[in-house]
């Protein structure tokens, strides 16, 4: 699973790495917890836009914004049986970029907090799905999405069993175009493991508390 990330962007950072040019966006934020507003890539109008969504998925169909089971993450294996991911994993799938992203590694009775980073971009690009829930009573209506888990890549199942789904940059488009064909997004989904060389390395505990937004959270302790 994948519970907690960090991400800091710009409208300088989003034209370099996205091309993306019409909207403002200015985010950071070194301690992301399920529940948060993020920022996530989505294809609108033939073309890549910024959207601030709830990171939990409320599938449509949902009665209550109140879901009774975890929506954060939403494994690959299933997703196109699952009630709450069938639908938006063919038609609304998004990207949500992580300067690193957060896992602990299970030691005995206690567990070790570890940042993992990309070495050849800046970001990982993590594929994720997404919905529209409208309250039919009060007109409220709220953009929602899930990060998508896979079984870890042998680099870092000594630390846990599943990471995200990592998107290459070259498949960015190909992945948040409604129109790709289900077999392409299967394939990109069963790729074996990440092409991306990784660091990763231990963290203070403090980042357990979601409430601790500390940048040394993304660097070595000698940097």
């Amino acid at each position: 699973m994948c519970g907690r990330y960090a991400v800091v962007i710009n409208s300088q950072l989003s034209e370099l790495y996205f091309g993306i040019t019409e909207k403002d966006i200015e985010f950071t934020h070194y301690n992301i917890a399920p529940g948060s507003e993020i920022p996530a890539l989505i294809y609108k109008d033939e073309k890549k836009i910024w959207q601030f969504m709830r990171w939990s998925l409320i599938p449509f169909w949902s009665k209550t914004k109140k879901i009774p089971y975890t929506t954060f993450n939403i494994k690959q294996e299933g997703i196109w049986r699952k009630p709450v991911s069938r639908k938006p994993i063919l038609t609304s799938r998004c990207v949500i970029p992580a300067t690193a992203y957060y896992e602990w590694e299970k030691s005995g009775t206690s567990s070790i907090p570890y940042c993992i980073k990309p070495l050849d971009f800046p970001y990982f690009l993590m594929g994720g799905i997404w919905d529209i829930w409208n309250d039919k009573n009060t007109g409220e209506i709220i953009f929602s999405c899930a990060m998508i888990t896979r079984p870890s890549s042998p680099l870092l199942q000594g630390i846990h069993h599943r990471m995200p789904l990592i998107i290459e940059e070259k498949k960015l488009d190909l992945w948040l175009n409604p129109h790709t064909p289900k077999t392409i997004i299967q394939d990109m989904m069963d790729q074996p493991e990440v092409s991306l060389r990784l660091d990763f390395f231990r963290i203070s505990p403090k980042v357990g508390n979601s409430k601790i937004n500390d940048p040394s959270f993304i660097r070595h302790e000698n940097e």
